[in-house]
């Protein structure tokens, strides 16, 4: 850091970190997930129900999904961020792996978002979530 700004590589690897923590707290079920989002975030899940378009509407998603009775994790082969000033913004490609009963499946799975840079951190702004057709 100079002169207590993040240097731009550092703000890069937070938001490549930012994005993959969304796996490792969503596999643990942890809804303090929402947290990380903003007060007026959109987005939606991959099922048509799975919807969001506020802070407490994305908190009554993941506590919905977290209260189903499987795991799920992303696994990325491909990894887009990009930054301009305090906004940035991901692609992912690569499979959700579901678990139930002690097995895993895997199923192609992309996600995209937008978050904003605000006091230190990335904040998620709108995700969405989908199972490409085909």
């Amino acid at each position: 850091m100079k002169s207590g700004r993040m240097e731009d590589g550092d703000r890069s690897a937070a938001l490549r970190a930012t994005v993959e923590r969304l796996s490792t707290r969503r596999f643990a079920k942890d809804i303090g997930l929402a947290d990380e989002f903003e007060h007026d975030a959109i987005g939606c899940g991959s099922e048509a129900a799975d919807v969001f378009v506020d802070g407490s509407g994305v908190r009554t998603h993941f506590a919905t999904n977290m209260g189903k009775d499987f795991t799920v994790r992303w696994n990325w082969s491909l990894l887009e961020t990009r930054i301009d000033g305090d906004t940035g913004w991901f692609f992912a490609n690569g499979s959700a792996s579901v678990g139930r009963g002690g097995v895993e499946t895997a199923y192609s799975f992309r996600m995209s978002g937008v978050l904003s840079w605000r006091n230190g951190e990335w904040r998620r702004r709108m995700l969405h979530a989908s199972e490409p057709a085909g």
